[in-house]
């Protein structure tokens, strides 16, 4: 995180945008540099159309410079290097442009000339060679903001002859073995993932140790064969051990099953037999990730007698199962023909037809009996369909039997109320407009698909809702409405519109006798406080304990909801930290943004998960990502006014009669940071890292839940 240069805050990026607490991304971060990103400089311009001799009488540069950055943290001398732009590279290097930026994924110049993808082998080792020379211990010495090396980067030149010469500018000993990045990936795993034979070849000869694993578990070996890298999987198959699981227990027959390579195969179990009979974590044998070939030889080579048909995984699949979750139809006409039972179901009852429509083939379904079949928790083929986003299955399915469309599951959801909640808006539409789906029904809750579309936080869902039916369910059981549930579930993003629409709500009490405002204090979400008291929420009513909004505040120790209820002065609130910025927090076209100068501090007045609002050096206030900050020390008087906010906890709690404090159900409370801040005079927040959770598709079931 050190090597921040700038970070770029943009519309779409906050909890106003997106909710406090928005569904995790499935998709890996885009790496970028190549394509045409915002905030282009005229000199970033003339790079990307490979114009260098505009580049040095323009006009732009007295008012740019050469090292100006776009919003990916990207200055001209990152662009020319990753598009290979050799004559650009000269001029800006002529004109001292600075060879050591990082960008905003920590990457130098250097790196994305390595690394680039749009130039030939030439062009690219000359401008590392020119880079190496402008500054060359430096470069050697750094790390991109995931902690990989310029090794990890040179292997993508797969030259034995460029590598040489990074060996005769440093020792890079230990730069071959190095796993301290964020994958745990040794440049030998790299070689091995894309298939870079002579830098495989060159590393191996410099005692790369082929027994490393990365944070998969997984050995250079394992990841040659999941990525169909023949020739390097050859290499390394002479001296890597052939029994070392990865971290879900398969090894190398598993993944060599799994991609078809039947030469392979045969020359594994030469090799190490007893893999044949290995089962995985959730006792997968190679037999069931052979399926995932797609190749009857493949599958009659593992075949061995009828006891592998009926054989299922530690959550009941069995091949077939496996075969038709994957669309996998040659496996799964071969295990019909050696005869496969077509009756079979999951530990969860999910059917073979049901297990086809999660993987949407409508070839491999008109195969399969059993359209009217449901999983043991009473989700039909409709449930399936739309919680796997099959808009072209809903379709078939509802010409073969329309009148399962509404039938509910044992939670009383129908499929809309599982499309509203997944944010899926063209199935929405397909639902009630195609299907004519009801948008009123109601789960054993007394939700209506508005409410799930509410806790989903899909803005576009929500008007869509309200568009086709104003009135469809206020209240659920528990008599909560639709901004008690906004508040509830931290869509941020949504209570404004929703304060503006249903104003007739914003002081309405659910069964505990809270208001929405109520809500928002109990779950510490200091900006739906803040809105919700813009809107005219109430400060006084009471719940079923007898507390007021600032009473609950109060008892909770949620200081900065406080402060917003008694419309505190800024320079007055209640500092719960104080941090340091790491780099560049820009402010692009956001008000509700931070914006912050690297080395800042900022005095933290609310904490949620990742987000902070504080106050920088300037007197501005703001929402910022405590990930960019590290913490720091808190004056004394900071301190004790803190404590001194939290002694109040004590005195609101004696007014509260016992008999009611029981009745406080349906909302739990986060967790508060801030009293075990005050016990240990610590003001270290820990932001904990997301981590990739890369899993085989035989691991999980191909189930809606």
């Amino acid at each position: 995180m050190n090597n921040l240069k700038s970070h770029n805050i943009g519309m779409g990026d906050s909890p106003y945008d997106i909710g406090l607490n928005p569904p995790p991304k499935s998709k890996p971060q885009k790496r970028v540099g190549v394509d045409f990103p915002l905030n282009f400089t005229p000199v970033h311009l003339m790079v990307y159309q490979n114009r260098p001799e505009l580049i040095i009488p323009s006009e732009a540069l007295r008012h740019c410079g050469f090292d100006v950055v776009d919003n990916h943290g990207n200055t001209p001398l990152h662009i020319a290097c990753s598009l290979g732009r050799l004559e650009c590279v000269e001029v800006l290097v002529s004109k001292h442009s600075s060879v050591l930026v990082h960008n905003a994924f920590g990457e130098i110049p250097l790196f994305c000339a390595l690394r680039s993808q749009n130039s030939d082998f030439d062009a690219s080792s000359k401008i590392s060679k020119i880079l190496l020379e402008k500054c060359g211990k430096e470069m050697l010495a750094a790390t991109d903001m995931r902690g990989y090396t310029v090794l990890h980067y040179a292997v993508f030149m797969n030259n034995t002859s460029f590598l040489d010469y990074i060996l005769s500018l440093c020792c890079v000993d230990e730069f071959i073995n190095n796993t301290f990045n964020e994958g745990n990936s040794t440049p030998l795993h790299i070689a091995a993932k894309f298939g870079l034979l002579q830098s495989a070849q060159w590393l191996l000869d410099h005692n790369a140790d082929v027994t490393l694993e990365n944070e998969m578990g997984e050995t250079a070996l394992i990841v040659a064969i999941k990525n169909r890298q023949q020739e390097i999987s050859k290499v390394l198959l002479k001296t890597s051990p052939l029994d070392v699981p990865d971290n879900y227990g398969q090894t190398v027959l598993h993944h060599a099953a799994a991609v078809g390579d039947l030469d392979l195969c045969k020359t594994i179990i030469e090799m190490c037999p007893k893999l044949v009979n290995t089962g995985d974590c959730q006792s997968n044998f190679p037999f069931h990730c052979a399926v995932k070939a797609n190749s009857k030889e493949v599958m009659e080579y593992f075949y061995s007698n009828i006891l592998c048909l009926e054989r299922g995984n530690s959550q009941g699949m069995t091949p077939l199962m496996i075969a038709v979750s994957l669309g996998c139809e040659q496996s799964m006409c071969f295990l019909k023909e050696r005869g496969a039972k077509m009756d079979q179901r999951t530990m969860r009852g999910t059917t073979l037809f049901l297990s086809g429509v999660v993987h949407g083939e409508i070839g491999i379904l008109e195969k399969i009996s059993g359209i009217e079949e449901k999983d043991k928790m009473g989700n039909s083929v409709f449930h399936y369909a739309v919680q796997s986003g099959r808009i072209k299955i809903v379709e078939w399915l509802f010409k073969q039997k329309k009148e399962l469309l509404e039938e509910k599951n044992d939670s009383g959801e129908t499929p809309l109320h599982i499309g509203s909640l997944r944010g899926d808006l063209q199935m929405v539409k397909h639902l009630i407009t195609v299907c004519q789906h009801h948008v009123d029904l109601r789960n054993n809750e007394g939700r209506t698909p508005l409410h799930y579309a509410v806790m989903g936080g899909n803005m576009e869902c929500v008007k869509y809702l309200i568009e086709n039916n104003r009135a469809c369910g206020y209240e659920d059981k528990h008599r909560m409405n639709v901004i008690h549930l906004c508040c509830a579930r931290g869509t941020v993003n949504l209570l404004e519109y929703l304060c503006e629409s249903y104003k007739e709500l914003i002081n309405k009490r659910d069964a505990c006798g809270r208001t929405p405002l109520h809500i928002a204090v109990i779950m510490n979400d200091a900006l739906s406080v803040e809105i919700l008291k813009r809107h005219g929420a109430d400060l006084v009513m009471k719940d079923i304990r007898g507390m007021n909004v600032k009473q609950s505040a109060t008892n909770r120790g949620f200081l900065h909801c406080l402060d917003i209820l008694n419309g505190t002065k800024k320079s007055e609130w209640v500092v719960i930290n104080k941090v340091e910025s790491l780099g560049e927090l820009v402010n692009v076209e956001n008000s509700h943004m931070l914006s912050l100068h690297k080395g800042e501090i900022i005095s933290v007045v609310w904490v949620y998960n990742e987000w902070g609002i504080g106050i920088n050096e300037r007197g501005e206030s703001g929402l910022f990502k405590m990930e960019f900050c590290k913490s720091k020390e808190m004056s004394t008087i900071e301190l004790e006014k803190m404590k001194g906010m939290l002694k109040k906890q004590k005195e609101v709690r004696k007014i509260i009669e016992k008999k009611n404090r029981s009745l406080s159900v349906a909302v739990p409370p986060p967790l508060n940071p801030i009293e075990e801040k005050v016990k240990t005079h610590s003001p270290r927040i820990e932001i904990p890292m997301e981590q990739d959770t890369n899993q085989h598709n035989l691991r999980n079931e191909q189930s809606v839940w």
